[in-house]
């Protein structure tokens, strides 16, 4: 996982951004890599999102639109911009309350957004390393949600005993229950989602989690099955330990051992013929049709050129 920090009139982050980075090299599977970048030219200005009784709640003002012009698409899972609040433009507006947060709309359609509020204060009372593992928390639930997986995110808001509680120990990102650790256990199982990128990833509809172990030719012909077919391919078994096939009953020398097979799953007899076309169009000549599922298969050193059942 990439992350680019973007500092904006602040000196003094680097110290913060390090520490941020090992929290989530201790707490997460990530592999992360960081930039950063000093966009001291980029005019922040303020407007109102939210209004709560005689309180305005700002947020920042076609900063995206300046950063982007700095930044390229496709090379970032995230970006955080980090800035202090005292040297921006508020339209005049006294009641005002500004604060770290990530954008539900992201920079771009892979790189999710985040600011942080770095001024002074912040800086002495050791706040901003816990500000950006507060926002890059929600770019991660972001990340994984917009695939789909529905990962439930306790930073801002928890249940206790029945109770909901905001911000849930949120001064201490180690407290074991947390809001920070609840929304890490949230996140277990869709970590791969969280780093997919399929920028970097040659393949469109499987994530690495699914496909792993399986031999790069089979996941490209699935791949281009997938796209033929237009229904989802769910991978019901891929690789398998010797152990595994035997508890299932695999055959001894069966293709799923080396990663040169996988099953597909079949709801439904329209399903089965939508497969079934689309990888003979791509080229598997090694095809199972069962009840549940469509075995496909790339192994050379078996009969070629047939279909069972």
């Amino acid at each position: 996982m990439k992350i680019l920090f973007v500092t904006h009139k602040v000196d003094f982050v680097s110290d913060d951004i390090e520490k941020a980075i090992e929290y989530f090299k201790e707490k997460t599977p990530l592999d992360i890599e960081y930039d950063v970048l000093e966009a001291p030219d980029v005019r922040v200005m303020h407007t109102m999102f939210l209004q709560r009784g005689t309180d305005f709640w700002m947020g920042t003002y076609k900063t995206k639109e300046q950063l982007r012009t700095l930044i390229p698409e496709n090379k970032y899972h995230a970006v955080v911009f980090l800035y202090d609040q005292t040297k921006s433009d508020f339209f005049g507006i006294k009641n005002f309350v500004i604060t770290s947060w990530t954008f539900w709309k992201p920079l771009y359609t892979r790189t999710e957004y985040s600011e942080v509020i770095a001024d002074a204060t912040n800086n002495r009372t050791g706040w901003i390393w816990k500000s950006i593992v507060h926002e890059l928390m929600h770019a991660f639930v972001k990340r994984a949600n917009r695939a789909g997986r529905g990962v439930l995110d306790e930073m801002d808001s928890t249940i206790v005993k029945g109770k909901r509680i905001e911000y849930y120990h949120n001064e201490d990102p180690y407290y074991k229950d947390g809001n920070h650790e609840r929304t890490l256990r949230n996140l277990e199982g869709h970590w791969d989602m969280v780093d997919y990128f399929p920028e970097s990833w040659p393949y469109k509809y499987f994530t690495r989690r699914e496909v792993e172990g399986l031999e790069p030719r089979l996941i490209q012909l699935m791949d281009e099955a997938r796209d033929l077919a237009g229904i989802p391919f769910v991978i019901t078994s891929g690789k398998r330990t010797k152990k595994h096939n035997e508890d299932i009953g695999g055959v001894a020398d069966s293709s799923h051992l080396t990663g040169l097979a996988a099953d597909i799953r079949v709801k439904s007899n329209s399903d089965r013929m939508d497969i079934v076309n689309a990888c003979l169009d791509v080229g598997f000549n090694r095809i199972g049709i069962y009840k549940t599922h469509i075995h496909v298969d790339i192994s050379k050193q078996k009969t070629q050129n047939v279909i069972w059942m």
